[in-house]
């Protein structure tokens, strides 16, 4: 249920990310070089958007990284609740991702 990613809360409800649904066989192929090791029918690739996140006055921190945590970890629970597997990645080349 892509749908709740939108439920998962983030900083100042500022909701940074983007998700991409990947599908296409010949689209898969591409993320598998950026990390090798899984089969699919279907990736999410969920990243953070550096324009919409709250940055910590008191010392420089991003919230980005652990609102995307909190995302995948709400869909990863969702996506059980329908018998669906699903794994969270990232040990990946990033280079190779944004090429896609």
């Amino acid at each position: 249920q892509l749908s709740l990613q939108v439920t998962a809360p983030t900083a100042c409800n500022k909701q940074p990310r983007r998700i991409i649904v990947v599908q296409q066989a010949n689209n898969i192929f591409k993320v598998q070089k950026a990390y090798k090791t899984f089969v699919s029918q279907c990736v999410l690739i969920v990243c953070r958007d550096t324009r919409n996140t709250l940055i910590r006055f008191f010392d420089g921190r991003c919230s980005g990284d652990p609102d995307i945590g909190i995302i995948c970890d709400h869909m990863m629970l969702a996506a059980r609740e329908l018998n669906i597997g699903s794994v969270m990645m990232g040990l990946f080349d990033p280079r190779i991702i944004e090429r896609i």
